[in-house]
């Protein structure tokens, strides 16, 4: 079914985030959630953002929804949800960035968001805890997508993001931007 038209990747993409939330076999969430992965980097960035809004909205509601099934979850699938999720927020940046994708358009899910920060703020993780990194880029990747597009080149992310614009477009691909200094020198594998 994926593959053949923007809107059957889309229907794939709700099809397996459903199957993700089941609590009834913890072998079909793994492998939905991993499929899901997958098909997210394959895809050719022309499904429709109104669309992939909706994939984002189910896989939110399975970390941060009072019944969630996150909260029930063994540390690798939390991680592979969150890695997931983080990957949806990604294409939703790439939107922005490509296609004047709006805070307009994100308008319905503002406050759930919002919601989801707060929720990840009550956490409490150990600093060397696997799921810290991607809760702090989904943290990010929300607080980029909830300011206005003047607003978030004061973001990190926003700074990297045009600094590796800058990178692309010039040819002494030499230079290192201050994001891949950092990697570099941190201690994260």
């Amino acid at each position: 079914m994926w593959g053949k038209s923007s809107a059957n990747n889309i229907d794939t993409y709700k099809i397996l985030a459903q199957a993700s939330c089941s609590r009834s076999s913890s072998d079909v969430v793994k492998h939905s959630l991993h499929h899901l992965q997958h098909l997210l980097y394959r895809d050719s960035l022309d499904c429709s953002k109104q669309s992939l809004l909706g994939v984002e909205k189910i896989i939110r509601s399975s970390i941060a929804s009072p019944d969630a099934v996150f909260r029930e979850e063994a540390d690798p699938m939390r991680l592979l949800r969150l890695s997931v999720y983080g990957c949806i927020l990604s294409e939703l940046i790439i939107h922005q960035v490509q296609s004047g994708f709006s805070m307009i358009d994100l308008q319905n899910n503002l406050k759930k968001l919002e919601e989801l920060k707060v929720y990840f703020n009550q956490i409490n993780l150990k600093k060397k805890d696997i799921l810290r990194y991607s809760i702090e880029f989904i943290q990010e990747a929300i607080s980029y997508l909830l300011k206005s597009p003047e607003k978030t080149l004061k973001t990190h992310l926003g700074r990297h993001l045009g600094e590796c614009k800058a990178l692309c477009a010039n040819t002494q691909i030499e230079e290192k931007t201050s994001l891949f200094q950092r990697l570099k020198t941190s201690k994260v594998k």
